[in-house]
């Protein structure tokens, strides 16, 4: 009987403990939530963080990462793109306490997407359909420093935007075909 006893003390004993940790993940840094105690203002490095069943540790990633979006822009010639545009960032590792509890896991979504939609946008419409390619680099240099200035103190740094892929209108890329087509006709002849 008794033996039962302290098998089933180990077992609940093990099952315990089992669930009283979290592990961080290298590129990752982690805040101490306590369902008593609130958030710690400390942010713990890559590792094993022990603590209650009841508590929990929110891991960020802090690499850097690049996400896309998809645009749909009008440009100064009036002719109607899809955008494919990314853009580079990460928490600032120091800083990932107060990026928790201002704002949250979800920043992406919640303060970075719809400003930088919005100048993406903006910065876009400036432009001639035929004059972003050639002018690529100044534009993604202005959405950066843009978007730079939109979202100071908000915890993120941002390295990079690229503009990855421009999809012309049907018609648009039919007429270029066929210039392409006959100037190679005339380079023949």
């Amino acid at each position: 009987m008794k033996s039962w006893r302290t098998a089933f003390i180990a077992l609940a004993g093990a099952i315990l403990l089992a669930g009283c940790g979290s592990t961080i993940q290298s590129g990752y840094k982690g805040v101490y939530r306590s369902y008593l105690g609130g958030t710690r203002a400390k942010v713990y490095k890559d590792g094993f963080k022990w603590h209650w069943p009841w508590n929990d540790v929110m891991a960020y990633d802090v690499r850097w990462k690049t996400l896309l979006e998809k645009i749909s822009i009008l440009s100064v010639d009036d002719l109607h793109m899809d955008v494919e545009i990314g853009l580079r960032l990460r928490p600032i590792a120091g800083e990932v306490y107060e990026l928790h509890t201002q704002i949250g896991p979800e920043y992406y979504l919640q303060v970075v997407q719809q400003p930088f939609r919005a100048i993406a946008l903006s910065v876009l419409a400036d432009y001639k359909y035929n004059d972003i390619p050639k002018h690529a680099e100044a534009i993604q240099d202005k959405i950066l420093g843009e978007v730079q200035r939109s979202l100071a103190g908000k915890h993120i740094e941002f390295d990079a935007v690229e503009l990855r892929h421009i999809e012309y209108p049907a018609a648009v890329a039919s007429a270029t075909n066929e210039k392409l087509a006959t100037q190679q006709l005339m380079h023949r002849q």
